[in-house]
């Protein structure tokens, strides 16, 4: 079998990337070809034993494709040692940027059933560690300051991209989450569409504004912080819960306390929250307010967010044992602009139940752990340190 997939693999390289979209369902596949020649290293455990060989550690640079952005030691030379956190094109892309037309239009229809169209884009892999790291928890929370910075600047990059709409950061820790490579790394993919589930809260929390006048995620956030019976862990700005609907045991979400502007809402004055115009000019690494847009978050925030963070990660160890686990980041569209309805969030799914013919034949998922005692237990973790 494995025989027969690298077959295939190879006899798709010379195809380019391509994204379909069922019409009838709204799912979306992105067709990588290139994807099969990934060579998938041993990663046995989620934590896998990386060493200095490792050629995502420093001193391997000439193995990986060269940097375009590196958080870097005074003095150090581009793609040499030196290095804290150093972002490369992923050698086996799933959207590629020499793909036509370049433009976010749909290419081809096939019967009025689906939608192809070229998958152009930007993907690439940000190593977060220039030394042998494999758990991302055992990082301090400088370097992990240093991490989320490297992520905002990624998207920040891509979002100059004007045929670009998206960008998701993701992580996969463990064989089991999908992790090809032992050291603790994530991926940046700029994308010509939204995403069909960040579409679906977008419109959601729109909806939910319009229906109630109130913004859902201050809402949810009001409400967990008062009741507690879901609550991690929290800062001054921000708070980590266990979702009422989580999808997998031990599933988390981190995500500000407050909107950035609430006199808008108070006002009711809906309409103006609603402006797709062009991005303005912005300065750094984000100078304002806004909690829709991770790209536009303060340095002050990301080094809260490296805090907690670290805290959720350090307690789901405890909890599971150092398991696998996915995470995403999932911000606002590119060109979306400032709105106060909705708020940039990451959302970490351990890989504790695996998914099987039920999850996807229907897309519902089954977890055998309430949010409330994965809440419970995670907090207790915490607070024995």
């Amino acid at each position: 079998m494995g025989e027969l997939f690298l077959k295939m693999g190879a006899d798709q390289e010379m195809q380019s990337p391509e994204v379909r979209v069922c019409e009838l369902t709204g799912d979306t596949v992105v067709y990588a070809p290139e994807r099969a020649a990934r060579p998938m290293e041993e990663v046995l455990a989620a934590d896998g034993h990386p060493d200095s060989a490792n050629v995502f550690c420093e001193g391997q640079e000439a193995e990986t494709m060269p940097e375009v952005w590196a958080d870097r030691q005074a003095g150090s030379a581009e793609n040499g040692p030196g290095w804290r956190v150093r972002a490369f094109p992923n050698r086996y892309p799933a959207v590629r940027g020499d793909v036509g037309p370049k433009t976010s239009s749909l290419r081809l229809e096939v019967d009025g059933c689906e939608k192809l169209f070229a998958a152009y884009g930007c993907h690439e892999v940000i190593v977060e560690a220039q030394e042998p790291l494999a758990n991302l928890a055992d990082a301090s929370t400088e370097q992990l300051t240093r991490v989320l910075r490297g992520y905002q600047q990624r998207l920040i990059a891509m979002r100059g991209d004007s045929r670009l709409v998206y960008g998701l950061v993701f992580k996969n820790h463990g064989s089991a989450a999908g992790a090809s490579q032992p050291q603790s790394h994530a991926q940046v993919l700029g994308l010509t569409f939204v995403p069909a589930r960040v579409q679906a809260k977008l419109n959601g929390a729109k909806a939910h504004l319009e229906q109630t006048g109130q913004s859902w995620f201050q809402v949810l956030v009001d409400r967990e912080v008062k009741s507690g019976q879901r609550l991690v862990a929290e800062t001054k700005s921000l708070v980590a819960i266990c979702p009422v609907v989580s999808r997998f045991a031990y599933e988390m979400m981190i995500l500000p306390k407050n909107d950035s502007d609430l006199s808008a809402l108070q006002q009711g004055n809906a309409s103006a929250l609603y402006s797709t115009g062009p991005v303005q000019p912005r300065i750094g690494l984000g100078t304002g307010p806004n909690r829709a847009d991770f790209c536009e978050v303060e340095a002050s925030m990301l080094i809260e967010l490296a805090g907690l963070l670290k805290q959720v990660l350090v307690g789901l160890n405890q909890c599971c044992h150092r398991p696998a686990y996915n995470f995403c980041l999932v911000t606002t569209p590119f060109r979306l602009g400032q709105v106060d309805w909705f708020r940039w969030h990451l959302e970490i799914m351990p890989r504790t139940n695996g998914l099987g013919g039920f999850e996807l034949g229907t897309g519902c998922f089954i977890n055998p752990m309430f949010p409330e005692c994965g809440a419970a237990l995670l907090r207790g973790a915490i607070a024995a340190g």
